[in-house]
C-alpha cells in the first residue's frame, strides 16, 4: 500500500468529494497500466502516523500504553478533526454502496455504526468498544475503507479503464464486508484489509503472476478457515475467535508455506499448538500450494467466468459461440491478462470454437507457462512424470505427462523438426488402439505405486465417460485411494462404455479383480447409487476366467462378508448393493439369514434401515415376519419405525397375521417401544388397534409402564 501522506494546511478544510474527483482524474491519465492507475487513485489516502515522536516516549512503557499516548497526542492535533470528517464521510459512502440493492426496509448503517467506537476517548479504565485498537483501525482499516470508496467510484465512472464487471465486484465485496463488522478491532482490521485486496484484484487487474500469488494465498487461507471450522475447540479457547485462530494458523505456516504474517494480537500461538492438527493441516496445505494445484484452481475460476459470460450472451440473443467468442475472450483477458483461445475453447477442425472447455487442464498449463519464471514465492512444484508410447505417428511423438493432479498429452514434432510441442486433453479420441491398450496394460501392472499414472488414467476416464457417470465428472482423483480408478473403470465397463476402438475384454479380468478387491477401502463408492454398484457386481459375477469358470473373483463370497458387516464401518451404498446382490442371486438363503441379522442388533441404525429398504424392493411380503423374528434383538427404534412404515404398504400379503404394531409390543425394552409409539403418533400413524384396554393391561403386567401410559393417553383412544 502507499506510504503515509501528511495533511497540508489546505487539507484541514478537506472536501472528500472534491478530493475524490481529483484522484479519479489523475488515475485516468492516458498511458497508465491498471496497477499504475490504482496507485494514482489511492496515493493521497491519508494514513495517520500515530508515533511521530516514538523515541521521546518512555522506554519502560508497554505497547498498550504507547498506543494510548499516541492516540491522545493525535486527537489533540488539527489533523485529527479533518481525519474524523473524512472517515465519517467514507463510512457513510460505504453504507450507501452496500445498500444499493436493498429495499428501504432492509437498509442498514453497519459501517457508520463503527464510528462511535472509533472516536471514543481511551484511558486506563476504558470500556470503549475498541480501546487501544483504535490505533490499528486508524492506521489500517480507515485507509482501506477510503480505498474501497475510491475503487468503487472509479469503476463506476470509468468502467472502460478497469476489469470487466469492476463496479459489480466492488459493490458485492463491500456489501459482504458490511455483514462482517460485529467483531473486535483486530478482526475488523483483517476484514477491511481482505476486502480492499479482493477489490483491487478484481478491479485493477494486476499481472498474471500477481493474481496467481494472490490466489495461492487465498486458497491457503480458505483451507485454514475450513480446518478451523471443522475442528472447533470452544472448551479451551472459547467460541467466536475463529478469525484469530485462522490468523494463528496462517502465522504458524508463514515461513514454511511462504504466507504473509498477520498482525493480530489475539492470534495466540496456542491455537496452533496441537501436534496432530499441525500434521493434518500441513498435509492439506501441501496438496493445495504447489504451482499445478494453484493453476488448476485458477483455471476453474476463469472457465466459470467464461461460462457465465456465454450464458449472458445467450440471454442477450447470441446463439452462436463463434459469434460471441471474441466478446468472452476480451472479458476474460481484461480480468486475467492474455488467455490463449485454444485454452478456453474446444475448436473444430477449421479452428472455430464450438464449446467452452469444462476441463481446466489446458488453461492451467497455459497459466503455468505464463508464471513460469515470474512467481518466486510459491512452494516448489512436483516433477513432471512422462510415459512415452510404444506406437508413434511418424509425423510426431506422443507422450502422456502428469504433474500432481494435472495430466495431459504432449505432441512434439520429430527430432530435427522445428516447432513447439502441442498439448491435448487425455482422451481416447487422441489415442490409437495400440496406445490405449498400452495404458490399460500399464494400469494393471501398477497395482500399488505410480499414483501419477493412475491420476492420468482418472483424467482420461473423466474426459471420456464423465457425461455418463456423474461421480467421474464431479470427483477429483484422490491420491489417498489411487485404486479407486479401477472402481471407475469397472463401473464404466459394466455400464457398456467403451475406450475408443480398443478391445477391452482380454484386460477385464485384472481390472475387475482389482476393483472388487478394493471395494472395502473405496472412498468413491458413496457417490454411486446402489443400483449402479449392483450392476457392476452382477457384471463381475458373470465374467469367466481363462478356464471358463464363473465368478473368478469370488464376488458372492465378498458380498456375503459385507452383508455380515465385516468390517463394521462398511460404506452404506456398498452395503445396500451387497444386500440386493445377495437377494437377487440366492433369495431363500437371504431370507434364512434375515433371522438374527447383525444389521438389526448394531447401534448404527443406518444399516438396519438399509436392510428394510432392500427387503421392500426384493422381498416385501417378508417384512412383517422379519420384524417379528428380530424384534427382540432390535437395538434402534428408527429401524422398527422403518419396518412399520414400509410394511404398511404390503399389509395385503400378510392377511390374518398379527400387525406390525402388535409385533412391536413384543420388544422387551419399555423405552424402545415408547419411543417408536411416540414417533409413529407424531407422524400421524393411527395407534387405534393397539391403544386398547387389554393391550394396555398386558403392557402393565410386563412392567412396561411408559409404553402403557403412552397408549392410555393416546388422543384417538
Amino acid at each position: 500500500m502507499p506510504t503515509p501522506a501528511p495533511l497540508s494546511a489546505a487539507a484541514l478544510s478537506f472536501n472528500p468529494d472534491t478530493h475524490l474527483k481529483e484522484s479519479i482524474e489523475q488515475a485516468c491519465a492516458p498511458g497508465l497500466g491498471l496497477s499504475e492507475r490504482f496507485h494514482k487513485l489511492t496515493a493521497s489516502v491519508f494514513i495517520p502516523d500515530l508515533l511521530p515522536n516514538e523515541q521521546e516516549l518512555a522506554a519502560n512503557l508497554t505497547n498498550a500504553q504507547r498506543k494510548m499516548l499516541a492516540l491522545d497526542r493525535f486527537k489533540n492535533t488539527p489533523q485529527y478533526q479533518s481525519f474524523k470528517n473524512v472517515i465519517n464521510h467514507t463510512l457513510a459512502e460505504l453504507d450507501t454502496i452496500a445498500n444499493t440493492t436493498h429495499p428501504q426496509a432492509q437498509k442498514n448503517t453497519n459501517f457508520q455504526g463503527l464510528a462511535s467506537g472509533l472516536w471514543e476517548t481511551i484511558n486506563v479504565d476504558t470500556t470503549s468498544r475498541f480501546g487501544v485498537f483504535q490505533a490499528d483501525l486508524y492506521q489500517q482499516a480507515c485507509p482501506d475503507a477510503n480505498r474501497l470508496v475510491r475503487m468503487h467510484a472509479f469503476a463506476r465512472q470509468r468502467p472502460d479503464l478497469v476489469a470487466s464487471g469492476g463496479e459489480d465486484n466492488a459493490r458485492a465485496c463491500i456489501k459482504e464486508l458490511s455483514e462482517r463488522l460485529n467483531v473486535c478491532g483486530p478482526g475488523i482490521v483483517q476484514h477491511f484489509e481482505e476486502a480492499a485486496h479482493s477489490v483491487r484484484q478484481a478491479t485493477f487487474t494486476p499481472s498474471m503472476p500477481e493474481r496467481f500469488e494472490a490466489l495461492r494465498i487465498q486458497i491457503a487461507r480458505n483451507a485454514i478457515a475450513e480446518f478451523v471450522h471443522e475442528n472447533p475447540d470452544p472448551q479451551v479457547h472459547g467460541p467466536g475467535n475463529e478469525i484469530h485462530k485462522v490468523a494463528a494458523w496462517q502465522n504458524h505456516f508463514a515461513a514454511s508455506m511462504n504466507l504473509p504474517v498477520i498482525n493480530d494480537v489475539y492470534a495466540s500461538p496456542q491455537y496452533a499448538a496441537n501436534h496432530f492438527e499441525r500434521i493434518g493441516l500441513s498435509r492439506k496445505l501441501d496438496n493445495l500450494q504447489p504451482k499445478p494445484a494453484v493453476a488448476k484452481a485458477m483455471a476453474f475460476q476463469i472457465l466459470q467466468e467464461a461460462h457465465d459470460a456465454w450464458n449472458q450472451l445467450q440471454t442477450d440473443g447470441v446463439s452462436d459461440l463463434a459469434q460471441g467468442c471474441m466478446t468472452i475472450l476480451d472479458k476474460i483477458s481484461s480480468r486475467h491478462g492474455p488467455v490463449a483461445p485454444h485454452a478456453l475453447f474446444d475448436m473444430n477442425e477449421d479452428g472455430i470454437p464450438f464449446k467452452i472447455h469444462d476441463n481446466p487442464t489446458l488453461l492451467a498449463l497455459s497459466i503455468l507457462q505464463q508464471v513460469k519464471d515470474k512467481v518466486t514465492v510459491v512452494p516448489g512444484s512436483p516433477k513432471i512424470v512422462r510415459w512415452p508410447f510404444y506406437h508413434q505417428n511418424e509425423e510426431s511423438t506422443l507422450t502422456l505427462k502428469s504433474q500432481l493432479h494435472l495430466s495431459w498429452l504432449e505432441t512434439a514434432p520429430p527430432a530435427g523438426v522445428g516447432g513447439e510441442p502441442e498439448n491435448q486433453l487425455v482422451s481416447a479420441r487422441h489415442l490409437g488402439k495400440e496406445q490405449l491398450g498400452q495404458l490399460l496394460d500399464l494400469l494393471n501392472t501398477f497395482q500399488i505405486h505410480d499414483v501419477p499414472f493412475k491420476s492420468a488414467m482418472h483424467e482420461l476416464l473423466r474426459n471420456d465417460w464423465g457425461q455418463h457417470l456423474e461421480p467421474l465428472r464431479s470427483q477429483n482423483f484422490d491420491s489417498g485411494v489411487p485404486n479407486d480408478v479401477f472402481i471407475h473403470l469397472a463401473m464404466g465397463l459394466a455400464h457398456g462404455l467403451k475406450l475408443g476402438e480398443v478391445e477391452t475384454h482380454p484386460k477385464l479380468l485384472d481390472v475387475f479383480s482389482t476393483a472388487i478387491t478394493n471395494l472395502h477401502s473405496s472412498r468413491v463408492l458413496k457417490h454411486y447409487s446402489p443400483d449402479q454398484i449392483v450392476k457392476c457386481l452382477n457384471h463381475a459375477h458373470q465374467l469367466t476366467d481363462a478356464d471358463g469358470r464363473l465368478d473368478p473373483f469370488g464376488v458372492y463370497r465378498k458380498m456375503n462378508t459385507i452383508c455380515n458387516l465385516q468390517p463394521a464401518n462398511v460404506d452404506i451404498s456398498l452395503y445396500k448393493a451387497a444386500l440386493e446382490f445377495k437377494w437377487n442371486n440366492e433369495p431363500q438363503k437371504s431370507l434364512d439369514e434375515a433371522l438374527g441379522n447383525p444389521a438389526f442388533a448394531t447401534t448404527k441404525s443406518a444399516y438396519g434401515v438399509a436392510y428394510v429398504d432392500v427387503m421392500a424392493k426384493c422381498a416385501p411380503h417378508c417384512l412383517n415376519v422379519t420384524l417379528l423374528d428380530n424384534i427382540n434383538i432390535m437395538a434402534q427404534p428408527e429401524v422398527a419405525v422403518r419396518f412399520i412404515d414400509v410394511g404398511a404398504t404390503f399389509t395385503a400379503t400378510n392377511y390374518g397375521q398379527p400387525s406390525a404394531q402388535q409385533r412391536l409390543l413384543l420388544h422387551p425394552n419399555d423405552a424402545f417401544v415408547t419411543i417408536v409409539l411416540n414417533q409413529l403418533s407424531e407422524r400421524g400413524v393411527s395407534l387405534q388397534e393397539v391403544a386398547r384396554p387389554d393391550v394396555i393391561a398386558m403392557l402393565t403386567r410386563r412392567g412396561m409402564s411408559m409404553a402403557a401410559a403412552t397408549l392410555r393417553n393416546y388422543p384417538g383412544r
